[in-house]
């Protein structure tokens, strides 16, 4: 009966380990600016991971152009970048962050990929350094820097 359970557990984590590929499986167009997997539109998920097996990055793919939310990660383990794709274009707010996990830039986009609104820089102590503020064209409207 022992057996049978260590078994049943080791089914079940070796199969959720494979939900997932590696994302240098994959290949990028350029110029159609499409993922593709096995000569085929990916759809689906992905990790990449530095040489220390730390996780770098974690992606999301819908007819092979980026989609859904996307991180990427520093070698310590901290989150560099968060933000939302649809279809390939950057939407939604994005963050970026300093190795110590502090902000260091955030802003949003909207549903075509533009700068929309306020986005404001932080040195790595949280400090307000920048702000710039951009129309729905993406256009700065105004910036402003702080000492």
């Amino acid at each position: 009966m022992r057996t049978y359970i260590l078994l049943i557990i080791c089914i079940l984590i070796n199969g959720c380990k494979n939900d997932f590929i590696e994302c240098l499986d994959l290949k990028y167009d350029e110029q159609k600016k499409i993922t593709y997997l096995n000569n085929k539109k990916y759809s689906g998920y992905c990790k990449s991971f530095y040489r220390n097996d730390t996780l770098r990055t974690e992606r999301f793919y819908m007819d092979g152009k980026d989609h859904g939310v996307w991180y990427f990660y520093f070698p310590n383990g901290k989150i560099q970048t968060e933000g939302n794709f649809n279809l390939g274009v950057k939407i939604g707010t994005w963050s970026y962050f300093h190795q110590n996990g502090e902000i260091k830039i955030r802003g949003n986009y909207n549903s075509i990929g533009n700068r929309i609104g306020l986005w404001q820089e932080f040195n790595d102590n949280g400090k307000l350094q920048s702000l710039k503020e951009y129309d729905n064209n993406g256009k700065i409207i105004r910036h402003e820097e702080y000492y």
